[in-house]
């Protein structure tokens, strides 16, 4: 893998889910129905943890031959992208000035989940089917979060875009048990 694509993706979506934050006036008095759906689609996709653990995990993956080194490694890359969506995110105007000491916790959050999955990433490179832990992240995080079936008593506009949100996770935890039962596959043919 290039070693800029994972970065620039990491930067994409801590700055995506900050841009997603935006709110109009006429949003808020549902005038911009259609913009307000687009935003909460994009907020939801780039808001899931499913995704940002995945990026600790790749980052995990792209260390060779040092086991701590993938833990460290995937503690940077959630609290590099947490500083990045917060400072987007205040610089923007979405957030206050408080917004770092307001959400303390997913900073604390990051370093169990980082050290976890940066160390997954590493491990799958020798055990493939780890990649399902993955996997099954995305699969269950749309059923976890209620994106699916959705809450009746939210406007369409939150309900829909979450059932579209769970499903693209869903798409995509299937995706990585192909890629894992693939390369496991392939591995035993190797090994």
């Amino acid at each position: 893998m290039n070693r800029f694509i994972l970065p620039t993706a990491c930067l994409a979506i801590a700055v995506g889910y900050a841009i997603s934050h935006a709110t109009s006036t006429a949003m808020l008095e549902g005038q911009a129905n259609g913009l307000l759906f687009s935003r909460n689609l994009v907020g939801q996709i780039m808001g899931s943890a499913s995704l940002w653990i995945s990026c600790a995990f790749l980052a995990g993956k792209s260390i060779s031959g040092r086991t701590l080194l993938s833990s460290f490694v995937g503690v940077f890359t959630l609290l590099f992208m947490l500083a990045v969506h917060y400072a987007t995110g205040a610089l923007l105007g979405f957030f206050s000035s408080s917004i770092f000491s307001d959400n303390q916790i997913w900073f604390l959050a990051s370093l169990p989940a980082g050290m976890i999955f940066g160390l997954l990433g590493y491990l799958s490179n020798r055990i493939p089917l780890l990649s399902l832990i993955l996997a099954l992240c995305f699969l269950t995080e749309p059923f976890v979060i209620g994106y699916i079936p959705g809450v009746k008593s939210l406007p369409w506009t939150t309900v829909l875009a979450g059932q579209i949100a769970g499903i693209s996770l869903i798409c995509v935890g299937i995706l990585i048990v192909y890629i894992a039962c693939k390369e496991a596959i392939k591995g035993g043919r190797n090994g």
